[in-house]
């Protein structure tokens, strides 16, 4: 399975993910109250998620003005995400805060992989080291 087809299957999982309804049950025996621990796993999986799928798109052997697309379409994705949380399903309600998050993990994705998305001019780019043999050169 090529690089961008799994980049694809993780948005759909990604996708889903922040449909589905979360149980309370799980954080009922931490001794933290359930909302509190499910409101700051659920932000922090916001920042979390995109993170991962931006650095995710900063190694896909694309172009760079592809690879700048796709944050602009994870980008759309957060803020349309919520936007259809808070129109069309009941049990979840979309936020700004979620939005803010979500950009917030796609910067953290763009600083944690700067150096793959820095356009480097030729001239500063370093040599090639010279591999020949001792007796070539």
């Amino acid at each position: 399975m090529t690089r961008l087809r799994v980049f694809a299957l993780c948005v759909v999982v990604w996708s889903v993910a922040l449909l589905v309804p979360v149980p309370s049950k799980p954080f009922a025996d931490t001794g933290i109250t359930v909302p509190d621990l499910k409101f700051y796993v659920s932000k922090l999986i916001h920042v979390a998620g995109y993170a991962f799928l931006t650095a995710f798109v900063a190694f896909l052997p694309i172009s760079r003005a592809k690879r700048l697309g796709l944050v602009l379409f994870l980008s759309l994705h957060g803020a349309l995400s919520e936007a259809f949380q808070w129109w069309f399903t009941s049990y979840r309600s979309g936020s700004l805060r979620d939005v803010g998050l979500d950009h917030l993990g796609i910067l953290i994705g763009l600083l944690a992989t700067r150096n793959r998305w820095r356009v480097v001019p030729p001239e500063h780019r370093p040599a090639e080291p010279n591999l020949a043999p001792v007796e070539q050169r």
